[in-house]
């Protein structure tokens, strides 16, 4: 199923056969940016395209799709990340605490790291200037290594961070899903929480914000 939408396309940031104690059955999730972009509807329709292309006998009602920045979503991104396409895993977790998600069970084939153990990272940061009632945009580089982060440039802002023994802490409002409407900038608003050098959690902050105009070192968060 997930080799199938990586073939035809369908882009499938996390994958996962996931256990609702409640309902006593399995739904198999699938999260997509098509799913933020287009809404649950465009993710229903390309992933039925798939499974009738490939003959596929998956009942769709079997199926949910979520939003990449989903809270269960990005507590596996987070805490049991694996690398983006093509990879394709298959760890099961049984009774697991991942972030602030508890998973009685599942079975986890992808679930696409936000920050890779090594590299570079470029988001755009934002601060609220409510004066004018909207978000500023800073172009930023978050570099890890290890596992941890050890550095983050936010560029024409002096964004407020500390240094202890335990690495870099910092909270940081990150642009997602940015939208052009009308000649307007539109977006969703996370905050990134980073303690001891760990990206430890993301909140989404806020949905639907404008998002306008080059950097001003004199707006303010």
């Amino acid at each position: 199923m997930i080799l199938a939408l990586d073939a035809e396309g369908f882009p499938v940031v996390a994958a996962l056969w996931y256990y609702i104690a409640d309902e006593e059955r399995w739904r198999l999730i699938i999260a997509s940016q098509i799913v933020a972009d287009r809404g649950p509807r465009a993710g229903y329709f390309g992933i039925q395209k798939v499974l009738d292309s490939s003959g596929i006998p998956l009942d769709l009602r079997q199926v949910k799709v979520e939003e990449p920045d989903d809270p269960i979503i990005i507590d596996l991104r987070l805490f049991a990340g694996t690398a983006g396409v093509p990879y394709l895993g298959g760890t099961f977790l049984h009774r697991a605490v991942k972030g602030s998600t508890y998973i009685e069970k599942a079975y986890v084939y992808r679930a696409e790291r936000i920050i890779e153990e090594t590299g570079t990272k470029e988001v755009t940061a934002l601060v609220r200037d409510k004066q004018a009632k909207v978000w500023r945009p800073y172009p930023s580089v978050l570099t890890s290594v290890s596992g941890r982060i050890e550095e983050v440039k936010v560029q024409d802002y002096e964004w407020p961070q500390s240094r202890t023994r335990n690495g870099l802490r910092i909270r940081l409002f990150v642009l997602a899903n940015p939208s052009v409407k009308k000649g307007q900038t539109f977006g969703d608003v996370q905050r990134w929480i980073v303690v001891g050098g760990r990206l430890e959690r993301i909140e989404n902050w806020a949905r639907g914000v404008r998002v306008e105009g080059v950097a001003d070192t004199n707006a303010t968060a």
